[in-house]
């Protein structure tokens, strides 16, 4: 009887020795291969934002991974079944088998090898929230609403009148159809008025004007009932490089063509359309610029008789954020009325609109010059590390190192971002001439990630913050100094990997990405 029970126990012992030893070794292949497959399903997803999305070699970056994992596991015997990854432009999926894993005791009930599976996917997603960035704010030039305000000319200006145009689809073009406008008052006198523009945003729920550009155009208001008065209407459009002016003159002009200037030393000819008193032309846009406001103002004139001006075109340097601006660019409606009309007016104003990854190269301006503030400087420094040297933080910062500097709050898209008050454009201009200077193209230094922040009426930074609206990864190509407190950084925003919190969806043409284990 003991025999028989202890024969009978002993099958019992060596099923559970199975169950312990064999189903032990089999969960030890089970995770790493599961370690393989995660760490393949990564590397892909983070080569697809490398290689600018190859499927290729995100592929081949996910089987690389799963041979070095193979390769050092010290149980994945060289079993594993023929594979490849599954790759699309977001994401990278892989699925492993091991097979023929031998048993110790299982053959005892007739188990002789066992099999394991893994399955992981990592995609590629956008940060909301980011835990490392270097201490620069990029301004994006995104107010609420631009302003055209009218004023008569001389030492004491009245305003005579204002409209607003806006941006609802956020495509960085204002004025579109649909986007503001306004009529001004019938009643408005016969002469010739300026137009100032401003940049409007909200503080505390006030509205405040941010940003004024002054004498940014010409409105033309005529009197035909005057015989004196030899020019109706006049009106600009500019189609690519070129502006088309059209003129409206009394009937007494008899002249066929009428001489023109659109500003200093750029003359042209307006030609008589047939037996109208309607007069064409055509001339190349100025560009002429100021250095401190980055912008230069070109006026209109018109001889009939003599010169009459009566329009004024403005024309933008490259590196500031404004690009674009024409009061409604049609003949007449924005530069001119007869006495008496009401009609309803608009403008047009196209601002720069980074995007990441379209190659085109940026240039960040640092500069105290005075003036509007749009050429003076596109960017701010943010205080937003508890080890505050700003010359330290941009030369040496990487942001492949987490704890390189602590964060003195979280940053997030839709939250503060405090600027750094005081002059510190000299600790900036060092601290960015020893990270060039001391990083081959290659070298990850180069790479940086930046908020972008909201428009803010007070552009000095100095005692509001700033709201974030992107995260953008920038590629410093070159950095160059302009003066004692000047400098001009170049390069392009481009796809980068960066930790942080994450979401499915980009908040807009600027992000950074992240890969994310998500099965």
């Amino acid at each position: 009887m003991v025999a028989v029970i202890v024969a009978l126990c002993l099958v019992m012992l060596l099923v559970l020795v199975a169950l312990v030893v064999d189903l032990g070794a089999l969960y030890d292949h089970d995770r790493e291969l599961q370690a393989a497959a995660d760490a393949a399903a990564l590397a892909g997803a983070q080569e697809l934002v490398y290689s600018q999305g190859s499927l290729v070699a995100a592929s081949a970056k996910a089987v690389e991974y799963v041979s070095r994992n193979a390769a050092v596991s010290s149980v994945i015997e060289g079993n594993v079944a023929p594979w490849q990854p599954v790759v699309d432009l977001r994401s990278v999926t892989v699925d492993l088998r091991e097979n023929k894993i031998p048993f110790s005791f299982a053959p005892v009930i007739g188990q002789r090898e066992g099999s394991v599976t893994a399955h992981a996917k990592a995609e590629v997603k956008y940060l909301v929230g980011i835990n490392s960035v270097a201490p620069v704010a990029l301004l994006m030039m995104n107010p609420e609403k631009f302003r055209f305000v009218f004023t008569t000319t001389g030492k004491s200006p009245q305003i005579v009148g204002s409209f607003d145009i806006t941006d609802d689809d956020g495509d960085g073009r204002y004025g579109e159809a649909g986007e503001g406008g306004g009529s001004l008052s019938s009643s408005v006198a016969a002469g010739l008025y300026d137009v100032n523009l401003q940049a409007i945003g909200t503080v505390d729920g006030q509205e405040e004007v941010g940003l004024e550009l002054e004498d940014v155009g010409l409105w033309w208001v005529s009197d035909p009932s005057d015989k004196k008065e030899v020019i109706y209407r006049v009106g600009m459009e500019r189609v690519g490089n070129t502006i088309n002016v059209q003129a409206v003159v009394a009937p007494s002009v008899t002249d066929n063509t009428l001489s023109a200037e659109l500003g200093k030393n750029n003359s042209f000819t307006l030609y008589r359309q047939g037996s109208t008193n309607t007069f064409q032309g055509s001339v190349s846009a100025p560009t002429g610029t100021d250095n401190n406001t980055g912008y230069g103002t070109h006026d209109l004139e018109i001889r009939v008789n003599k010169g009459i001006t009566c329009g004024r075109y403005v024309a933008f340097h490259d590196d500031v954020p404004l690009k674009y601006l024409m009061m409604e660019p049609s003949f007449y409606a924005g530069y001119s009325r007869q006495y008496g009309e009401s009609a309803f007016m608009r403008g047009e104003i196209v601002t720069d609109t980074p995007r990441t990854g379209d190659g085109k190269t940026y240039t960040m301006k640092l500069g105290s010059q005075a003036g509007s503030g749009l050429y003076a400087g596109n960017w701010r420094l943010a205080d937003i590390y508890l080890k505050k040297n700003t010359r330290e933080e941009l030369a040496v910062f990487d942001p492949r190192i987490l704890d390189t500097w602590k964060l003195v709050y979280p940053l997030r898209i839709g939250g503060p971002l405090k600027p750094e008050t005081g002059a510190s454009t000299g600790q900036v201009i060092h601290g960015l001439k020893d990270r060039v200077a001391n990083s081959p193209d290659d070298e990850a230094w180069r790479y940086v990630v930046v908020p972008f922040v909201d428009y803010a009426p007070d552009l000095s930074g100095s005692s509001k913050n700033y709201t974030i609206r992107a995260f953008a990864a920038f590629y410093i190509e070159t950095f160059t100094v302009k003066g004692a407190d000047k400098g001009d950084i170049t390069g392009r925003f481009i796809r980068w990997l960066a930790p942080g919190e994450w979401t499915d969806e980009p908040s807009g043409p600027l992000y950074v990405e992240t890969a994310v284990l998500t099965e």
